[in-house]
C-alpha cells in the first residue's frame, strides 16, 4: 500500500458565520471603552471601541454574551474573570444578553446597559485618635482556586478589587471598586511611620452610604534591605506575601505545604530599604518582583521570615554582587549531534547562590541553540556543578546530567544520552 493511499482525506465542512453587532454603555448613556465582550457559549471575544460598540462573528446557534471590564466603578467582572465565567455564574446578576442565532439572521443588539458603583470613603484613625495620615487603601477579596481532589479543601488567596489609595491629612481616601465583588470581600488599610506600623480591616458590606470609618490597630514592621556591592538598590519592587498552611496530595499521602496569599509590594528607597506593615503572629515571605535595569524580569528569590528576640519579623537582606566570569561550550548527543533547546543551570548549595550574581540570568544563554551552544556570564570565579536537561520529547522531560566546571572554561562539551532525546514513537506491529 503506497502512502498515498494509506492516508484517507479529512473533510471540514465550513459554515457562515452571524454578524452581531451592539453597544456597551452605562446607565447614564455613555460609552463603555476596551471593555470585553464575549459568548460563553462559543468563547469569541471582541473589545468595544472609543464609542462601546463591538463586533462578535458567532456561530448558529444561543449565545450567552457578557460583559468584562478593568474599569474602576463598574458592577462587572473584571476581564480576567470574563474568560472563565459560566452560564451558572452569568445567572447571578452579571450583566449579559441572550440571542439565537439558529436562523442565520444577523443582529444588531439593544445597548448592553451596565451600572456604576458609587464611590467608597474610608475615614481612617490611629489608636490614639489621630488620623490615618498616608497610609495605604486597597480592597481584597478572596478567590477560591480549583481543586480536583475532593478531600482536600480548595485553597483561596486574596485578590485586589480597586487600585490602591492614599488616605489625605485627614485619614481619608475615596475610591472606586473593580470588578464584582462577593459578601468576603474587605477594605485593608495599612500604614508605616517613623518605627510603627499600624493595620485595619473592614468588611466592604459594612459601609454604609458608601463611608466606612475604622480604627487601625499596631502591626509588625517588616523592613529590609536590597543591596549590590554594599551600594543600595533603589526602585527594586519587593513582594511581600503571607504564607497560609494547606495541605497537599501526593502520590496518595497528604503532605503539609504553604500558599502565599494577601499579597503587598514595596519600592527600595533611597537607602535601599523597603518598609510594609503586616499583621502580627503570621508567616511572611519577602521576594524580589523586579530589579532596576531588568524590569521585565521577574525573580522569584526570597526569604521567609523569623521572629527576632524582640518578637518582631525580621528578614534577611538582598545582597547582590556583581562579576565578569563566563563559562560557555555545547549540550551533545552520544552521536555528536548539537541538542537544541537544552536548558543549563547553575546548582544551587548553601553557598552558590547564581540568582544574587547581578544580571547572570537575564545575560547568559541558558538555553541552547540550534548549534547546542549554551554561555554562562557574569558568574563568581570559581568552580560549579551544572546541571543540563534536554527538551521535553512526547511531553515527557528529557535526559539530564550533572557536569562540573570552572569558570573561564569556553569549550566544556556536555554529553546528553540520546535514548528519550531521540525516542522513536510507538508502532503497531502484527501478531
Amino acid at each position: 500500500m503506497s502512502l498515498q493511499q494509506a492516508v484517507q482525506p479529512i473533510e471540514i465542512q465550513l459554515t457562515r458565520g452571524v454578524l452581531v453587532t451592539g453597544k456597551v454603555v452605562s446607565t447614564d448613556g455613555s460609552p463603555l471603552e476596551a471593555a470585553r465582550v464575549r459568548s460563553i457559549t462559543s468563547r469569541q471575544l471582541a473589545v468595544t471601541e472609543a464609542d462601546g460598540s463591538f463586533r462578535l462573528l458567532l456561530p448558529r446557534e444561543a449565545h450567552t454574551i457578557v460583559v468584562g471590564s478593568d474599569e474602576p466603578g463598574f458592577i462587572l467582572p473584571n476581564r480576567s474573570d470574563a474568560k472563565s465565567i459560566s452560564n451558572e455564574q452569568a445567572a447571578t446578576g452579571v450583566p449579559q444578553m441572550k440571542v439565537d442565532l439558529s436562523d442565520g439572521v444577523e443582529r444588531e443588539l439593544p445597548p448592553i446597559v451596565v451600572s456604576r458603583t458609587r464611590a467608597i470613603q474610608v475615614n481612617g484613625s490611629l489608636p490614639d485618635g489621630r488620623p490615618a495620615t498616608g497610609a495605604r487603601v486597597i480592597i481584597r477579596d478572596e478567590r477560591t482556586t480549583s481543586n480536583s481532589n475532593n478531600r482536600m479543601p480548595s485553597p483561596f488567596n486574596l485578590v485586589e478589587k480597586s487600585a490602591e489609595s492614599l488616605t489625605n491629612q485627614f485619614g481619608r481616601a475615596e475610591f472606586q471598586p473593580i470588578g464584582v465583588t462577593s459578601d468576603k470581600a474587605f477594605i485593608e488599610v495599612k500604614l508605616t511611620t517613623g518605627a510603627n506600623a499600624y493595620h485595619g480591616t473592614v468588611a466592604l458590606s459594612e459601609a454604609v452610604d458608601g463611608v466606612v470609618s475604622l480604627v487601625l490597630e499596631s502591626a509588625w514592621l517588616l523592613e529590609g534591605r536590597a543591596l549590590i556591592e554594599g551600594t543600595p538598590m533603589v526602585g527594586a519592587r519587593v513582594q511581600i506575601s503571607q504564607m497560609a498552611p494547606i495541605v497537599r496530595s501526593g502520590n496518595g499521602m497528604f503532605v503539609p505545604a504553604s500558599m502565599a496569599s494577601n499579597i503587598q509590594f514595596a519600592m527600595t528607597d533611597n537607602e535601599g530599604r523597603y518598609r510594609a506593615a503586616v499583621e502580627r503572629d503570621k508567616q511572611y515571605s519577602v521576594s524580589l518582583n523586579s530589579i532596576p535595569e531588568y524590569p521585565n524580569s521577574p525573580f522569584g528569590i526570597g526569604f521567609s521570615s523569623t521572629i527576632d528576640s524582640d518578637g518582631r519579623p525580621k528578614v534577611k537582606d538582598f545582597a547582590f554582587t556583581r562579576h565578569t566570569q563566563e563559562i560557555a561550550g555545547r549540550v551533545v548527543d552520544l552521536d555528536g549531534n548539537a541538542v537544541v533547546n537544552a536548558r543549563v543551570s547553575v546548582v544551587r548549595t548553601v553557598t552558590v547562590e547564581p540568582h544574587f550574581w547581578y544580571g547572570h540570568q537575564q545575560e547568559s544563554q541558558l538555553t541552547t541553540d540550534r548549534q547546542g551552544r549554551i554561555h554562562l556570564k557574569k558568574m563568581l570565579k570559581g568552580s560549579y556543578q551544572l546541571m543540563v536537561s534536554g527538551p521535553r520529547i512526547n511531553n515527557q522531560q528529557g535526559s539530564s546530567t550533572t557536569v562540573s566546571a570552572t569558570t573561564g572554561t569556553m569549550d566544556l562539551d556536555v554529553v546528553l544520552v540520546a535514548d528519550r532525546l531521540h525516542a522513536e514513537p510507538p508502532q503497531l506491529l502484527p501478531r
